[in-house]
């Protein structure tokens, strides 16, 4: 493997450490560090401290749950133009295409893994 391949960067945020192991083993062929935080508010200290190149946030969170982190995320100046933004939930959400929705819903069912690695195919960090 040469020295070229871009190194990206994740946060995924989830009080469920079977669920962010699961998405870390899931996304482990691609080029992305992922950092893990269990609590919405730790999370969107990170996101306003530092830039990820993807979010990936369960919609179940202490603190600030997932929707709201993603919207924060958006909004906020640092990482609007550069993340992109991934719920995980167990509930059918619409997407309302609001600039503050995530770009990406992902159901927490026996595909989220495969969807997951579709997303970061889709968004090109590969």
């Amino acid at each position: 493997r040469d020295n070229l391949v871009k190194t990206y960067s994740g946060l995924v945020v989830d009080g469920s450490l079977t669920t962010s192991q699961l998405c870390l083993s899931a996304l482990k062929k691609y080029p992305i560090e992922f950092t893990v935080v269990e609590d919405g508010i730790t999370a969107l200290e990170r996101l306003l401290a530092e830039d990820f190149d993807i979010l990936i946030a369960a919609m179940e969170l202490a603190n600030l749950n997932g929707l709201a982190l993603v919207a924060a995320s958006h909004m906020s100046s640092r990482s609007k133009e550069t993340i992109s933004t991934v719920l995980i939930t167990s509930h059918n959400i619409k997407n309302h295409s609001r600039s503050s929705d995530p770009d990406f819903i992902v159901l927490k069912d026996e595909k989220m893994a495969s969807k997951l690695c579709n997303v970061i195919e889709e968004i090109d960090l590969v």
